[in-house]
């Protein structure tokens, strides 16, 4: 595989970070992950907006602007040859003054399949810190959300969701999570400790032109057992229906709101990509 790092295109086998910079020592990097469509990625300037403020937040120097992040993104897909999947950026520490900023690509994607059948969801094992300034920058410090997902799949279930120390609805581990009851949508506010993502703030927008209330708010754990649907947003999978929320089973070919927003989302997506067009 083609990388891009620091103005280079290399082969990912060649790829040394030094052991003693703050990326590698302590994990001190912030990146984004952009889905492809028609081997474009699609929201790149909203991706690039928040990797810029995640660096900002996190201490990490980015000399990058967008138009060069863009024609880097270019180079990378020209390399590499991918037509599905995602393109992932990131910028780790090396030290108060510099960074290095990598830009590599990955083939996963959602099938058809997947939507049809539907997610399966439980609560995690431990508790979303609200109050740690990592919560709010997409870091990356992921191993608690992975080892989380590891577990929660040996169960059956799919993803896992965080409740937080006061009690409260979080997010997915990798995932923001909504809840369809009667003409309203809920979803749990940012500040009760989850990253604002891309697909979730484009999620909102559409509900509102479907003429749909959006409630971001608190909520108890039980909140999901009186939904009429669940569904799941990130970059990558959009829009995906719930089939199963603990003890609570959805008919997914039933959800009607989820599809719609699913079809809508998806729609937005090939309109982004004719605006930035690489």
């Amino acid at each position: 595989m083609n990388i891009y790092i620091n103005g280079e295109i290399i082969e990912s086998s060649d790829l040394i970070f030094s052991p003693l910079s703050s990326g590698t020592a302590h994990g001190w990097g912030v990146f984004e992950t952009i889905k492809l469509v028609e081997g474009k990625p699609a929201f790149l300037w909203e991706h690039f907006s928040r990797f810029q403020n995640s660096c900002g937040m996190a201490g990490i120097a980015l000399k990058e602007d967008f138009d060069s992040i863009r024609q880097s993104c270019e180079t990378v897909l020209r390399a590499n040859g991918i037509f599905r999947g995602f393109l992932k950026i990131m910028c780790l520490k090396r030290n108060e003054e510099s960074s290095d900023v990598v830009i590599s690509v990955g083939e996963k994607t959602y099938e058809e399949d997947v939507y049809n059948r539907g997610l399966k969801l439980c609560y995690a094992g431990v508790l979303k810190n609200e109050s740690s300034d990592l919560t709010y920058i997409k870091s990356t410090n992921y191993m608690e959300n992975m080892l989380q997902i590891g577990r929660v799949r040996e169960k059956g279930y799919d993803e896992p969701i965080f409740i937080n120390s006061r009690g409260e609805l979080s997010e997915g581990a990798v995932s923001n999570i909504f809840f369809v009851k009667g003409a309203k949508i809920f979803t749990p506010a940012v500040e009760c400790g989850l990253l604002a993502g891309i697909a979730r703030e484009k999620t909102m927008t559409l509900c509102r032109q479907l003429g749909m209330e959006v409630v971001q708010g608190r909520f108890t754990r039980d909140f999901y057992k009186t939904s009429d649907e669940i569904f799941i947003t990130n970059s990558l999978m959009g829009v995906m229906p719930v089939c199963l929320f603990e003890d609570k089973s959805f008919n997914v070919g039933s959800c009607d709101v989820t599809w719609k927003l699913n079809g809508l989302f998806r729609g937005m997506e090939n309109a982004d990509i004719e605006i930035y067009k690489l």
